[in-house]
């Protein structure tokens, strides 16, 4: 069985900053990790949604309405930290345990 959590190559901090400018950005990336093949639904399975026009990347299933964020399940879900200041706070710790 393939290692999931296979070393990868480290980020400088300047590299972080590039790849992560904002809050927008750490999001998109939770739903791209979280959604690898795209968007399913949890509630009906359905691969049809929208992108609403709010922060955190949220989208709504075109079939049952359900709404869904990057953040939903894990965390950060619900959390008033910005999701940038939590990325750069993992950032560091996976640093200085490695």
């Amino acid at each position: 069985m393939p290692n999931r959590f296979h070393r990868r190559k480290r980020l400088s901090l300047q590299e972080f900053e590039d790849r992560f400018p904002d809050d927008e950005a750490c999001a998109e990336h939770l739903f791209r990790i979280r959604f690898p093949g795209g968007f399913v639904c949890p509630r009906c399975g359905s691969s049809r949604s929208t992108r609403l026009k709010r922060p955190r990347c949220v989208h709504e299933c075109r079939d049952c309405k359900r709404q869904t964020s990057a953040t939903a399940g894990t965390f950060m879900h619900r959390s008033h930290v910005p999701l940038k200041g939590r990325f750069r706070a993992i950032l560091l710790a996976t640093e200085l345990g490695g």
